[in-house]
């Protein structure tokens, strides 16, 4: 089971603690490599170096080659431990801490490890035990009292969770997840000035935290500060290239400044990060359409039927862009899938009537309108009745006409007068169908997809 994102920030953060503990110096040492016979130090040089490239198998070879009083050393226990888990090796991860936990049964660090092994097998007794055990031998282990806290935030028991979150700063006011712990609690509570001022704080403490630096720049763009909000999102993915978290809140922001073709590239990275995000492909595929790039739009819309198949708006995605190839047949069975999820939304049926009509099969058409139509309550949904008829007898357009002309909801009044602009192609009658559409296309700020469609149709619509 891959680990998640939030897991591996606080591996992170405990791998290089116990990295500089074996080195007894501070981090910014290790960015200039001394000549030196000490062989722990030589290790830790060559460990960090592997670890920057994300090379862990290389990291984790490393550890055949010391020598054996090195190898048994605890902290380089403790180090490897930490590697194996941000590799994803959780079997041999879990099976490594056992063994440790054996050798060194009041270990804190061990112990908080195998709570971020549990946490990464969704064991949550497990992780809960081990917190608990920790918190025996340490009441004030602030990461231990941070997870709790994360634990009650995923939970939304914010006010828990504050609780806890604070208590661990006060144990250790350089906790960077407890600031951030708090941070995240402030902002699902609108303290927005609260929660800016946390993440400072964690920034001041570890300026390259990528979290707080992607946490930080959610508030900017949310208080109308995009441009530094981007700024620091760029940064959150220039320290952390691999958390599709950030690549996404790249895109979102990218969109939301109007740059639409550096949002298409940060929500393609999100896909090859994670293939099976079908948000990521949602919104990739609106932007896909936007750009003109309509056959990629179209396989990102089917992806999404694929991944995610309640989501019946990827359905109708798929099947307005067949519609406006003329692909009658595919349009027909994306609307049919959608209306299987949204059995009310009465202008799938419509639309797939309309697909047999386009295939020159009317009787299917009646026939599938016939049967959708025993589906509508008619004392509740007159209207929707009414416009499914029109489908079944091939008449009744003079009612709707009146009814759609009369009609104060824009929507409503934009629906009925497409489906009988449609209707009216159907029957031959393109002067009419022209007239129906320019009643679409009067309308301002549209919000039903079928205005899209009356705008193609106009391109092709002659009237004699």
């Amino acid at each position: 089971m891959k680990i998640s994102g939030k897991i591996c920030g606080q591996l992170s953060f405990f791998m290089f603690i116990v990295l500089f503990t074996c080195c007894a110096s501070k981090p910014a040492a290790l960015e200039s490599r001394p000549k030196t016979n000490n062989p722990k130090i030589k290790f830790a040089y060559d460990l960090e170096e592997s670890l920057k490239k994300g090379d862990y198998e290389k990291a984790l070879a490393l550890f055949d080659t010391v020598k054996e009083e090195l190898k048994n050393d605890p902290q380089i226990k403790n180090l490897k431990l930490s590697i194996l888990i941000s590799a994803n090796r959780i079997k041999e991860a879990s099976e490594y801490a056992s063994e440790l936990e054996k050798e060194n049964p009041g270990n804190t660090d061990i112990m908080f490890a195998l709570v971020m092994l549990a946490q990464a097998e969704n064991n949550s007794k497990k992780k809960n035990m081990y917190l608990e055990k920790i918190l025996a031998k340490n009441p004030k282990d602030a990461r231990a009292l941070s997870e709790q806290g994360m634990d009650l935030y995923n939970k939304a028991k914010y006010n828990e969770a504050h609780k806890k979150f604070t208590e661990a700063y006060k144990a250790d006011p350089k906790c960077i997840n407890a600031l951030i712990g708090l941070a995240r609690v402030n902002y699902m509570q609108n303290k927005l000035d609260q929660a800016e001022a946390n993440l400072k704080s964690a920034l001041s403490l570890e300026p390259d935290n990528n979290i707080a630096l992607a946490e930080l720049a959610r508030i900017k763009s949310e208080t109308d500060r995009m441009y530094e909000a981007l700024q620091d999102i760029k940064k959150a993915v220039d320290l952390a290239p691999e958390n599709t978290s950030h690549w996404m809140d790249l895109a979102s922001y990218n969109m939301r400044l109007g740059k639409k073709k550096e949002a298409l590239a940060a929500f393609t990275k999100a896909i090859e990060l994670s293939p099976d995000s079908h948000v990521a492909y949602i919104y990739r595929a609106g932007l896909n359409d936007e750009l003109g790039y309509k056959a990629e739009a179209l396989n990102d819309h089917l992806k999404v039927c694929e991944l995610y198949p309640s989501y019946y708006f990827a359905c109708e995605g798929a099947g307005i862009l067949f519609w406006e190839k003329g692909d009658w047949k595919n349009a027909g069975a994306s609307f049919i899938k959608a209306l299987a999820k949204a059995p009310q939304a009465y202008q799938y049926a419509m639309l797939t009537a309309i697909c047999y009509a386009k295939m020159n099969e009317k009787p299917a058409a009646k026939e599938f309108m016939q049967k959708y139509i025993r589906t509508i309550d008619r004392a509740k949904r007159p209207t929707d009745y009414l416009m499914c008829r029109l489908f079944v007898d091939f008449a009744g357009d003079t009612e709707i006409h009146s009814k759609a002309s009369a009609e104060k909801n824009l929507t409503n009044r934009g629906r009925m007068f497409f489906y009988l602009a449609i209707f009216y192609e159907i029957m031959n009658k393109p002067k009419l169908a022209e007239t129906c559409y320019t009643e679409v296309l009067a309308i301002k700020n549209p919000s039903f997809f079928e205005y899209r469609l009356a705008e193609k149709a106009m391109g092709s619509v002659k009237p004699k």
